[in-house]
């Protein structure tokens, strides 16, 4: 690793010729060095044989790795005196940084452990940290002290199947249209044994609770440096979002996390605007202005109100109650089995994770417990619970717990008719959290002001009486 915090330079000899090549020269920054950026790229095509000498000004990096790769070589190419050192050439600019904390000096203002989760992020004192179970650092990564500090889950001998823990920075706001990169720098410490099926991974939030990977870049088979300070590194995509760092046990085998110094600085990585792929929670009235499909996915349901229903016969005649007019509708008349599904954007689900919505069913021609209407809760197309009906009699409210699983999963609701029926379903209010963090749903519809009436009417009464 090179500490490029002064002006440094690469310098070579290269023999070419005749022939040609292609060089590219790459920074690769972290401990696991996935995250790497072209510096330089040129082709070399030397028709006489001879020496070239050759000097480059490294960028500023707190550390990094630095490649050379040569590629489409057409000749002979030797190399020689090769050196990375001081020089005189321009000094690189330091990075710009916007957020930092070491949980120490540079406390982490306004972050926090979500609530409801499994597993709870907390500060600790390395040599306390150590009492409780000699795995864990003793020494603090931004002081090297006993005394220092860092973030740790508190969980190595208490792991359950699918558990999870997350930690959640303030809001950061990079504008697409500022031209400078920003990137995550932070130190990690495993610990416990033994280390199998616990994942650390870091996502960026925005304010719908949807998410996008961060770090490890290429999370799949990625493996962890254990009982050692390592540094994790990603470029940060631009827009809003929090950062959150979270830690997910598949069988409840496996050691735990901490983390220290924590940093956001500009970077001469490339950013793209925020572009979430699941979500750690969901929430969906379907009357939003803008989107208000939620990027809820099917082919036959569409967004109704009460009134501008086909078919006024089947309803729903009025909203769910506990939010707007409008609602996610599907009729459909004839056909022996007919089958629609909608698909819900995907959830990083874990343990005590549940599924709520509002649902409306009414279906014609049927008689009494026939039950043609089979209403299918899936995960990744795998059946989770099953409701058989001909009609709900109205709006109802159906809560489900997810089985313990982690990972990012798909959601779907599949509602299917067994012969041939008139038929309307209704969803709205659908929401995706930890079970005990659901919102308590309120009635919105207004009733009838009955009071207010029977007074009116009295005052009729007594009025005509008074005029006989």
């Amino acid at each position: 690793m090179l500490n490029l915090l002064n002006p440094v330079c690469l310098s070579v000899w290269f023999y070419f010729g005749p022939g040609s090549v292609t060089l590219q020269m790459f920074l690769a920054q972290g401990d696991d060095e996935q995250a790497r950026y072209t510096e330089g790229s040129t082709f070399i095509d030397w028709p006489t044989p001879q020496w070239i000498g050759a000097t480059l000004n490294l960028p500023y990096a707190r550390r990094s790795s630095l490649y050379l790769v040569f590629t489409n070589i057409t000749g002979r190419m030797d190399l020689d005196d090769l050196s990375v050192d001081e020089c005189n050439g321009t000094e690189p600019l330091p990075p710009m940084v916007v957020f930092e904390c070491d949980f120490d000096e540079k406390p982490c203002l306004d972050s926090f452990s979500l609530s409801y989760y499994t597993y709870s992020w907390s500060r600790v004192q390395a040599a306390i940290a150590q009492n409780v179970t000699n795995d864990a650092p003793g020494t603090d990564f931004s002081t090297g002290q006993q005394t220092g500090h860092y973030l740790w889950l508190n969980n190595p001998d208490s792991m359950l199947p699918a558990g999870a823990g997350y930690f959640s920075t303030p809001i950061l706001n990079f504008s697409p249209s500022d031209s400078t990169n920003y990137c995550l720098n932070f130190q990690y410490y495993a610990f416990g044994t033994p280390f199998l099926d616990v994942k650390l991974s870091v996502f960026a939030e925005n304010q719908d609770k949807a998410v996008q990977h961060v770090w490890p870049i290429y999370p799949v088979n990625y493996t962890y440096w254990v009982e050692r300070w390592t540094w994790g590194f990603a470029p940060l995509p631009t827009g809003d979002f929090s950062l959150v760092f979270s830690v997910n046990t598949e069988s409840g085998l496996g050691g735990s996390f901490a983390i220290d110094s924590i940093s956001v600085s500009s970077c001469p990585y490339y950013s793209s605007f925020i572009q979430p792929t699941s979500h750690l929670e969901f929430a969906c009235d379907f009357d939003r202005s803008y989107s208000p499909m939620c990027d809820i996915i099917s082919t036959d349901f569409i967004i109704k109100t009460p009134r501008d229903l086909i078919n006024q016969n089947l309803g729903p005649h009025v909203s769910s109650g506990f939010s707007g007019d409008s609602f996610l509708y599907w009729s459909y008349s004839g056909g022996s089995i007919t089958i629609s599904e909608i698909r819900i954007p995907k959830i990083e689900t874990n343990r005590d994770i549940c599924v709520r919505f509002s649902y409306f069913v009414n279906s014609s021609s049927v008689s009494p417990n026939e039950n043609n209407m089979e209403i299918a809760l899936l995960i990744d197309q795998t059946t989770q619970a099953v409701v058989q009906l001909d009609t709900t009699g109205g709006w109802k409210l159906y809560t489900h717990r997810l089985q313990n699983v982690t990972g990012t999963k798909i959601l779907s609701v599949r509602v299917k008719g067994q012969q041939q029926l008139t038929a309307a379903v209704a969803f709205d209010d659908v929401t995706i959290a930890q079970c005990a963090g659901l919102n308590v749903l309120t009635t919105t519809t207004a009733q009838p002001n009955r009071t207010s009436s029977i007074s009116i009417n009295l005052f009729l009464f007594f009025f005509l009486i008074f005029m006989k």
